[in-house]
């Protein structure tokens, strides 16, 4: 049987929400509303990187944090980038 203690149950529940916000944003693109989509994954993605950057810089180590940090980064610039080229109709591919 799995324990779960108290200070580890907010992390599980933040881990869990963030995971069905970025499931929503994507069923979102997926059924026709992709500039709402993109901009709901960018605005999540702006707060993993504020979270975990901020954890990272305060223990000092690059992995996990750091990584995370970094990948959400990457994520909100490509849908910051989608939704504006579906906002103004133009692609830069």
């Amino acid at each position: 049987m799995v324990s779960i203690t108290h200070s580890c149950l907010p992390i599980r529940v933040a881990g869990v929400s963030i995971g069905l916000v970025y499931g929503a944003s994507g069923y979102m693109i997926a059924n026709g509303n992709a500039q709402a989509g993109h901009d709901l994954a960018t605005a999540l993605s702006v707060i993993v990187t504020a979270i975990m950057a901020r954890r990272a810089s305060s223990s000092g180590k690059l992995m996990p944090a750091g990584a995370v940090a970094s990948l959400a980064l990457l994520a909100a610039a490509y849908n910051a980038r989608k939704s504006y080229e579906w906002r103004n109709g133009i692609s830069f591919s």
